[in-house]
Parts: structure tokens; C-alpha cells; sequence
């Protein structure tokens, strides 16, 4: 079942209704913190069981005070609405709840202090997160964790994922990189007519770097291929 109610604003709209304009400070500059929060359907009882809720937004409402946005609700208010959220939703699975803190204002001064904060919350059906029944292939990503003194680490900014993201493309190219014939890929990946492979490279960061530049750059707009 798809998601029909979010909290934006609040109150409770259909989700399709629950938008920010462009000029929106969190979309510009990531000015914003956020939790991810697990529901867990019991079929026995026929019962959606939220996870920790005053814990996350015990959580959410330190990384308000770090980053000077105005949460607005205590935890046990923003509990109750997460609640009456999933209610409405009328999910029988497993689900997952996004609430979201973030700078509101339609600016582009690059500050926190001053600007409108708001508070949203949607909640999506969502399974196992990863299969671990099959394993988990993993490498070490050549970037790094943000410090302390370049971001507040301590609070889950939204801008602050980027790193994560740059990490986790990272990690498929690399995966990719020692391919052998038959192995990782199948042979029809490596045998295609537009597969560009490159033999695993000594320097890793140089080459994931020239896959992705070739990717979106003229090799990508000729329609791409397999990256081995």
C-alpha cells in the first residue's frame, strides 16, 4: 500500500500536497536534520509497533539545538503525531517513518539564525533494508567521515549525507573494478557491445573518478553501457 497522509506544516495533508517551493532554504543548502525511524507489523496481534520513537526524537530535538532550527514539539508531542500518522496510513507491514526539522524561509543568506523552521513527517512501507541472509560484499571508501569541526557530526544533518552518498557510489564502482570474466558480473555484461572495462587500478580514488567522469560525461551520452 502506498503512503496517502504526511504531517507538513502542522497538519495532516495527502503526501502529494506536502511540497517546499525551490527557494526553499533546507533544498538550497541542506539547512535541515532528520531521523529514520522502524515500524514493525506483528500479523499475530495485526498491530504496527513503532521502534523507540521518544529516543529518536530525544535524538532529533539535540540535533535542533546544534544546528539552531526550532523543532517546535516536544518528543512526546511529535510521538503522538507519528502515531496518529501511521494510523492513517493504514500500513500491514513493515514501515519506515521520516521525520524532518529544516529551515523554511524562501533565502538565500547563507545563515541559521533568523529563518522560519519548520517541522515534516512521512512514512513510507519499507521491508529488510539489506538481504543479510545472502551476505553483504563490502570495501573501504576513500572518503572519509565529516569532522567535528567541519560539521557537527553529532547531529544528523540532511546536508552532511552527501559524504555518505559520494561513499556509496563509490563503493559500486569500486566493487565492480577487479571484475573477472564469469565472476562478479555475468559475461554477457563484459561481452556487451557498449561494456568500457578497466583492469583493476592501483589507485582506486583515480580510477572511480574516471568512471564517473566517463559516465556522465561524452561516454554516458553516447548511451553508456556496462562499467566493469
Amino acid at each position: 500500500m502506498e503512503p496517502q497522509w504526511a504531517f507538513f506544516r502542522g497538519e495532516f495533508v495527502p503526501l502529494d500536497q506536502a511540497v517546499v517551493r525551490i527557494d526553499t532554504h533546507a533544498f538550497n543548502y541542506g539547512t535541515g536534520c532528520f531521523e529514520g525511524i522502524r515500524a514493525y507489523w506483528n500479523p499475530t496481534e495485526s498491530q504496527l509497533y513503532a521502534l523507540k520513537l521518544l529516543e529518536h526524537y530525544r535524538r532529533m530535538a539535540n540535533s535542533c539545538r546544534i544546528l539552531n532550527i526550532d523543532l517546535g514539539y516536544t518528543p512526546e508531542t511529535l510521538s503522538e503525531i507519528t502515531l496518529e500518522l501511521l494510523r492513517r496510513n493504514d500500513f500491514h507491514q513493515d514501515a519506515y517513518v521520516r521525520p524532518l526539522a529544516y529551515k523554511a524561509a524562501h533565502s538565500i543568506k547563507v545563515r541559521l539564525t533568523g529563518h522560519e523552521s519548520q517541522v515534516a513527517i512521512y512514512c513510507k512501507p519499507m521491508g529488510e533494508y539489506l538481504d543479510t541472509a545472502k551476505g553483504l560484499s563490502v570495501v573501504v571508501s576513500s572518503w572519509r567521515r565529516l569532522d567535528d569541526t567541519t560539521l557537527p557530526a553529532r547531529s544528523k544533518a540532511t546536508g552532511a549525507y552527501l559524504n555518505a552518498a559520494l561513499a556509496s557510489d563509490e563503493a559500486v564502482v569500486l566493487h565492480c573494478l577487479p571484475a573477472h570474466r564469469g565472476e562478479e558480473i555475468s559475461a554477457s555484461v563484459l561481452e556487451g557491445p557498449r561494456s568500457v572495462v578497466w583492469r583493476q587500478a592501483a589507485h582506486r580514488r583515480t580510477a572511480m573518478r574516471g568512471v564517473l567522469a566517463w559516465a556522465v560525461g561524452a561516454g554516458g551520452a553516447r548511451g553508456g553501457g556496462g562499467l566493469a
